[in-house]
């Protein structure tokens, strides 16, 4: 069993966001806003319908089991955006394990992971 692994994440280059910071917050906050919207059940009716629009061919349900994935309370987007450090660990050792370029054994989460755009953008408005 795997246990704890971060799946869902938004990445970008470090070197990026020293000059573009004010955008990768806005879009975090907007992000958030949107999973926001997507998560509340009034809006579920409206939500399954656009996945239909956009997914043209897509099997019944698919919508319903899509949402049910990325909202779960346990495993799907975070609502508040944040990372979990222990299942990003895992992912970590998994794919430092099985030969992923560049993910060398022993580098730590925060080789990965610098949540200062995230806290600043659930912070709010500057």
């Amino acid at each position: 069993m795997i246990g704890r692994y971060q799946g869902q994440v938004l990445a970008t280059r470090r070197s990026w966001v020293r000059e573009h910071r004010a955008a990768a917050v806005g879009f975090i906050r907007a992000f958030l806003a949107a999973l926001a919207w997507l998560r509340h059940p009034t809006h579920r009716p409206a939500a399954l319908e656009i996945f239909h629009r956009h997914q043209p061919g897509s099997v019944a349900g698919a919508a319903e089991t899509a949402h049910a994935v990325l909202f779960d309370t346990q495993t799907g987007f975070p609502a508040d955006g944040r990372i979990d450090p222990l299942a990003l660990e895992k992912v970590i050792e998994l794919r430092a394990r099985y030969g992923v370029p560049g993910l060398a054994p022993g580098r730590g989460v925060s080789d990965y992971y610098e949540p200062s755009c995230l806290e600043e953008a659930l912070a709010g408005p500057g």
